[in-house]
């Protein structure tokens, strides 16, 4: 039987290790945000790692991100991410904040997606449906 660790103890694991994702998916990732997301954008990404994805934004846009990885938010931070250790139980964020949110191969990861679905619609200036 498998070990079970707490979620935090998981997520560290996996960016010690370098992270999840590699090669032409992850360039194809990349290519559609940064293509879709455009310039001059306020951008949060939610539990994304070290921002190994929307760092592509930054530099054109204010990225902030959300990860429950201590070391992946020091990675993040490192690329000019304003990141932030949040186990996903809420966004410090008032509401209206962000143009965009990213929320990136991590909602079947979490134990209450609606939650953090309400929560980004909540931080969303615009919601489109």
């Amino acid at each position: 039987m498998r070990e079970h660790r707490p979620r935090d103890e998981q997520a560290e694991g996996v960016w010690k290790r370098g992270g999840i994702i590699h090669g032409p998916q992850l360039e194809d990732k990349r290519a559609f945000i940064k293509e879709h997301i455009g310039r001059g954008k306020k951008v949060l990404d939610v539990g994304w790692g070290d921002g190994y994805v929307s760092f592509v934004l930054v530099g054109d846009n204010e990225v902030f991100g959300l990860d429950i990885s201590e070391s992946a938010v020091k990675e993040a931070k490192k690329k000019g991410i304003k990141a932030f250790v949040s186990n996903l139980d809420g966004t410090p964020f008032p509401d209206k904040s962000f143009d965009a949110v990213l929320a990136l191969d991590i909602l079947e990861h979490l134990f209450d997606p609606v939650f953090i679905l309400r929560e980004v619609k909540r931080v969303l200036m615009m919601v489109y449906y």
